[in-house]
């Protein structure tokens, strides 16, 4: 068995995928002991305490890691994220606005922007984000959800 951090961040995240969170994270952890500089073993770390329960953990480890590398969209965008899952819309929407500054065209940022913007009941600003998914994605699916999404919140918005 090779003893590299790649090796033990691969088998974490076989490990998540079954939902097999104590090995996972116990491989994560393995992995970011060999390579402690590696972000995206430390956003997985932070993802697996999410959902093992313990949500000041994994959020606690996000800002530390927004907090490390302020620059680096990914952290915002977990954290982002994470907070919006945990009904912390306010604070989700600043970390998930300086992501979307920092990688303007990850549709993925956009997409869960939008949702925030959503919950927090501004449309226009969910509809721009939707807008903004149409624009960056990759892919006709993202699209077409896009476009349906700008379609429903348009008529919410000519309801009120």
């Amino acid at each position: 068995m090779p003893n590299t951090a790649a090796y033990h961040h691969n088998l974490g995240a076989a490990y998540m995928g079954q939902k097999r969170y104590s090995l996972a994270l116990k491989e994560m952890r393995r992995a970011h002991r060999l390579d402690p500089e590696d972000l995206e073993t430390r956003i997985a770390v932070a993802k697996i305490q999410a959902h093992q329960g313990k949500q000041a953990e994994s959020l606690a480890e996000y800002r530390k890691l927004c907090n490390e590398a302020p620059k680096d969209w990914r952290s915002h965008a977990a954290l982002g994220n994470a907070l919006l899952q945990g009904g912390q819309t306010d604070e989700a929407l600043v970390y998930l606005e300086r992501a979307a500054q920092m990688k303007p065209r990850e549709e993925l940022v956009h997409m869960v922007l939008a949702v925030a913007h959503e919950q927090r009941g501004d449309l226009s600003k969910a509809i721009d984000a939707y807008r903004e998914v149409r624009r960056v994605t990759r892919t006709q699916q993202n699209r077409a959800v896009a476009e349906e999404k700008v379609r429903q919140l348009r008529r919410q918005l000519a309801q009120k």
